[in-house]
């Protein structure tokens, strides 16, 4: 995303107002950065891939290559519901028990743009507000995904009797056809999609002040 110096606010007002202005652009801006790094954060971490699937690049940096033989053969479940406290390292250590587990995504509740400032950074600190509403299980192989969805959609999580999800339904569901590479242009679309609306209000605040 492009950066914005002070030079890029339009000189027309008073200097008062155009550093408030000047501020509040920037504040957006860090709190967009803020919440892709998230999102980035959220990809990386979710992603445990076995040793064999990491190649390591000329700059020694770290990047997951799956030949398109070995993803063929994988499968992938979509959780439409996943209820508080259900985290990446808990839905590993419940799905693991059936089959082997590869990568899973959760992608977080947003905070409403109707929030903003240090109201909006507030609540990025509770606890449900952190929740995750949606989420991608990738297995190894695709008959274990099948498996386990026709065996625990519908079905009670369980655990232990004081997690918060103990009387929770498993909501899955196995996608045919669907490759986590798939998963990963949609996130991109998605991002982009909000980076240029981002944009737009920008340059419409620049515009007004």
């Amino acid at each position: 995303m492009d950066q914005l110096s002070d030079k890029d606010i339009v000189d027309e007002t008073p200097v008062v107002q155009q550093d408030m202005a000047g501020e509040e652009v920037n504040e957006e801006m860090k709190e967009e950065a803020e919440e892709k790094a998230e999102t980035d954060n959220e990809l990386s971490d979710n992603v445990l891939p076995s040793d064999e699937d990491v190649k390591t690049t000329k700059s020694g940096k770290k990047v997951v290559k799956i030949s398109d033989n070995k993803a063929n053969k994988r499968g992938i479940l979509y959780l439409s519901y996943i209820p508080i406290g259900l985290n990446v390292n808990k839905i590993r250590q419940l799905l693991s028990e059936f089959g082997e587990v590869d990568r899973i995504f959760l992608q977080k509740e947003r905070t409403p743009n109707v929030v903003s400032g240090s109201a909006k950074r507030a609540l990025r600190k509770k606890s449900y507000n952190c929740r995750y509403v949606e989420g991608w299980v990738e297995f190894r192989k695709k008959r274990v995904a099948k498996s386990v969805s026709n065996l625990l959609n519908g079905k009670q999580i369980g655990g232990k009797r004081k997690s918060k999800f103990y009387d929770q339904m498993w909501s899955l569901k196995y996608l045919h056809k669907f490759k986590w590479s798939h998963l990963a242009e949609q996130l991109s679309y998605e991002k982009a999609l909000t980076q240029q609306k981002l944009r737009f209000e920008i340059s419409r605040a620049k515009k007004e002040t």
